[in-house]
């Protein structure tokens, strides 16, 4: 609890100092953080030492005790850093150094030098995949005795197994995006912005015709309906 209130009264010293000496603008929601300072020092402090040659893995108890870390494995973290966390943090830095050619073309040269920094190779696994006992698995999940079990079962989970969309596209999904006649398929506009079809089996388009059939059936309670995704309450 004591450690707590420390980190907390820590944290609120950096907010009103950076607010002090400019780093933060007085209405700005977002600045530095004091884990930012840390980690900016300890970067520096690295680069300074295989700059200057320095045996780095002899010299990281020296940086383990300035950072108040209990074991020295804390600070080998640094040192551990995989291609791709290394390759996401050169596409960030690609992103911003293409922003900065237009807006100070006098640095062209410098900034070319670092948009041609390579990325690192790394071994990119295959794409997991639910095999059919955990298929099945999920299907019977949802209470098809209730209203929402019935649409999580066919919408979210038998619509989704299918068609294989991802969760942006089937919240985003309208009543006239699905075609349930001849050719049954599903439209959506996906990662991108890219528009695809997706073709729908027999089961599934029966499915979702008996969920559309049960929204249209007027409710003997007062409360409205339910919104869903196949049948909009507007």
């Amino acid at each position: 609890m004591i450690n707590r209130r420390l980190a907390v009264q820590n944290h609120v010293v950096v907010h009103r100092l950076s607010r002090k000496i400019g780093l933060r603008d007085l209405t700005a929601s977002h600045g530095p953080r004091l884990h930012d300072f840390r980690h900016r020092f300890v970067a520096r402090a690295l680069v300074n030492w295989y700059r200057s040659g320095q045996e780095v893995e002899r010299r990281l108890p020296v940086l383990s005790t300035y950072l108040g870390h209990v074991h020295a494995s804390d600070t080998y973290w640094y040192l551990t850093i995989s291609a791709r966390s290394r390759n996401l943090r050169l596409t960030a830095i690609r992103s911003f150094f293409h922003y900065a050619a237009y807006e100070e073309p006098a640095h062209a040269a410098q900034i070319q030098r670092i948009l041609a920094i390579p990325g690192k190779r790394c071994v990119k696994p295959l794409m997991g995949f639910l095999d059919r006992p955990e298929i099945d698995a999920l299907l019977a999940a949802p209470d098809q005795r209730t209203w929402y079990g019935r649409r999580d079962h066919v919408l979210l989970l038998l619509l989704a197994v299918q068609t294989g969309l991802r969760l942006s596209e089937l919240t985003g999904l309208r009543p006239q995006d699905l075609h349930l006649g001849t050719g049954a398929h599903v439209r959506c506009v996906g990662k991108g912005r890219r528009e695809r079809s997706a073709p729908l089996t027999q089961h599934v388009r029966s499915a979702l015709t008996t969920n559309d059939n049960q929204c249209q059936q007027p409710r003997q309670t007062a409360s409205p309906a339910p919104v869903g995704i196949v049948r909009d309450a507007a």
